[in-house]
């Protein structure tokens, strides 16, 4: 208990007192978040991605795993969704699938990358940057696909996906770090001032976007399905994980940093999802509420538990 008492006070609370900082920012100022998103979208996130690239020590054979480990991890949560969502009989079509949502898309981004930083310094961000990248390209097709409840095209997701810089400069990086080639001094020093930006403002547009989302009409009747699909994300994903990484042999840092990064709570992408594409976005929206606050407990005593 001493543990995880200590892992929330050094590594979570940090996160959420900054959030909180940006959820006052945006009801007191109201910011243009989406000039901010872009910012962060393509500036600050591929320069963080890029420099962790081109300094990481992964091995091809380790980023292979890693993308497998994704693939995997998604196709098991995403039956477990459907499974449970199977199960409550009076949720609609489109709340079936904002449950599939709230369990699936874990904040990798804005929190967990934070989390891996505070948690496990530079090593583990080289990691993370990774997950970052592959659990976006499944957030933007896969995720799409259910959104829209089982009748959207593939396309666009791939499309979005394809105009992000986030997997070019993943490619570029590791283009990089294999050649050996060194960077000139003065580009080397503007990746570096631009990706030292890239976790603040995603942890302050989380604030942001939280500020900005509310919950309207009557949940009451989905309130047993809130709770299953908030406990599924916290509580049943990290299991998972732990049996996937168990399954691949999957060990030491890398399994550390797929277990703290994928067990953080409903990204605020998926209200985006469920919003644009009909899914019940009020269920969602609700989720990453709940998530987000019980990731204090949650998060300290899987890593108290779990991570060495």
């Amino acid at each position: 208990m001493q543990v995880a008492l200590q892992v929330a006070y050094d590594v979570i609370i940090p996160i959420l007192l900054t959030a909180g900082l940006g959820f006052w920012f945006g009801r007191q100022f109201k910011p243009d978040t989406r000039t901010l998103s872009r910012i962060a979208i393509y500036l600050f996130s591929p320069a963080l991605v890029f420099r962790s690239t081109v300094n990481s020590t992964l091995k091809p054979e380790e980023i292979g795993q890693i993308l497998v480990f994704v693939v995997l991890l998604f196709t098991v949560i995403s039956l477990l969704g459907y499974g449970l969502a199977a199960t409550q009989h009076n949720l609609s079509r489109a709340t079936r699938s904002a449950f599939i949502l709230s369990v699936l898309l874990a904040n990798s981004g804005n929190y967990g990358l934070s989390f891996v930083e505070f948690t496990f310094g530079q090593p583990g961000l080289q990691i993370a940057v990774l997950v970052v990248v592959m659990n976006s390209v499944m957030s933007n097709t896969l995720g799409i696909y259910l959104a829209s409840a089982g009748t959207a095209s593939m396309r666009q997701g791939i499309l979005n996906v394809l105009k992000v810089p986030i997997p070019y400069a993943t490619v570029l990086g590791f283009l990089v770090n294999f050649s050996g080639f060194t960077l000139p001094v003065p580009v080397e020093r503007s990746v570096d001032v631009l990706s030292q930006a890239a976790v603040p403002i995603m942890i302050v547009l989380l604030g942001i976007q939280l500020s900005r989302i509310s919950i309207r009409g009557e949940l009451r009747t989905a309130a047993g399905a809130l709770a299953l699909a908030s406990a599924t994300r916290l509580l049943i994903a990290p299991l998972v994980i732990l049996g996937i990484t168990a399954l691949m042999g999957i060990s030491g840092l890398t399994r550390n940093v797929l277990l703290v990064q994928m067990s953080t709570p409903t990204a605020v992408f998926a209200t985006l999802l469920a919003t644009e594409f009909g899914s019940d976005a009020q269920f969602v929206t609700a989720s990453v509420l709940i998530t987000t606050l019980a990731s204090i407990v949650s998060l300290s005593v899987i890593t108290a538990l779990f991570v060495g």
